[in-house]
């Protein structure tokens, strides 16, 4: 199963340009990193900016990342998986400000062919008050309704990876993208995705943001 790594920053006002520099020379370590599918950056509208960067890992990484990993360990000492470590994208220089990080699996995604992503907003839905399987499949069902009443050339839902945490809670990151920052406010003036918005905001915490590409996508070496 694929992972996806999300960083989203919320920088101090004194590190704004100090961001795209510093996600500028991590994208110039990408291509030495095999296991890296796709790359996404991002950064809000507004003055008070917020930056999203996404990557998606080939599921294999963490497997050759344990075989290293066991090799390393001594006979005696239990070998405990590390996959977390295969995915982590650092940038280059501590940034000051709030960093929130999660890894995630793709629960369902749409594209439609020939329309390229370039704009999108986001959805982070967090503190779920139970019911993940209801929301999920009813939020799911919205999504498909909103991909053919607007213009959005791409989608997708994921939840955050299990962890080790007995109280962690689930974390829903929900993807919409779209071709120009005109036809985001297209979706964004659906009467359907206010409703979404205002289901969802029943049953958990709901943030969203409006993108517009930092970089061009990243895609790896075919």
């Amino acid at each position: 199963m694929e992972t996806l790594h999300a960083l989203l920053i919320h920088p101090r006002p004194g590190q704004i340009d100090e961001v795209p520099r510093q996600v500028g020379l991590l994208i110039e370590r990408l291509p030495s990193l095999p296991e890296l599918l796709v790359g996404r950056f991002f950064r809000s509208q507004g003055e008070a900016h917020t930056y999203l960067l996404l990557t998606t890992w080939d599921p294999g990484a963490g497997d050759q990342l344990l075989a290293d990993d066991l090799l390393e360990t001594p006979d005696n000492e239990a070998a405990a998986p590390k996959p977390e470590r295969a995915y982590r994208l650092i940038l280059p220089a501590l940034v000051e400000g709030e960093i929130e990080e999660w890894f995630l699996h793709y629960r369902w995604g749409y594209s439609r062919s020939g329309w390229e992503a370039r704009s999108a907003l986001v959805i982070i839905v967090s503190h779920l008050d139970g019911q993940e399987s209801v929301l999920q499949q009813r939020w799911i069902a919205g999504l498909r309704t909103l991909a053919g009443e607007t213009p959005l050339a791409q989608m997708f839902l994921a939840r955050s990876a299990p962890t080790e945490e007995p109280e962690a809670t689930p974390l829903f990151l929900c993807y919409l993208g779209c071709s120009s920052d005109e036809e985001v406010q297209t979706v964004r003036a659906h009467p359907l995705y206010e409703e979404i918005l205002n289901w969802l905001s029943r049953f958990a915490r709901v943030r969203t943001y409006e993108f517009t590409p930092l970089f061009p996508d990243y895609r790896a070496p075919a």
